[in-house]
């Protein structure tokens, strides 16, 4: 797991990065998060969230509870490792996304 001593605002943390294979690796939009670590950053499952990895690279995914993930850590696909440029092992950072309405 990674150190709180970042001195992050509240509703961001920093998490390590683990590889999702088999049927999690199929689904591209999910970022799989242990339940306390979702209510720590103020997020509840099927919320999304925004990832932020190497060079400031972004992109969404739903945020789903999972206890066999570990604190601290986040699981994501393939997919998703290669939107924040980033790799196993690697850490990022994730918030909750704010999503607006679209105007027509």
């Amino acid at each position: 797991a990674v150190a709180e001593a970042d001195a992050l605002p509240p509703g961001k943390q920093k998490l390590e990065v683990m590889a999702a294979s088999g049927d999690e690796d199929a689904e591209h939009s999910m970022a799989f998060v242990h339940p306390e670590t979702l209510a720590k950053l103020g997020v509840a499952t099927g919320e999304v969230l925004l990832l932020r990895g190497l060079r400031n690279r972004r992109s969404v995914a739903l945020a789903i509870a999972r206890a066999d993930v570990p604190e601290g850590s986040v699981l994501l696909p393939a997919a998703l490792r290669a939107n924040v440029k980033c790799a196993r092992g690697d850490v990022i950072t994730v918030s909750k996304a704010e999503i607006t309405e679209g105007a027509r």
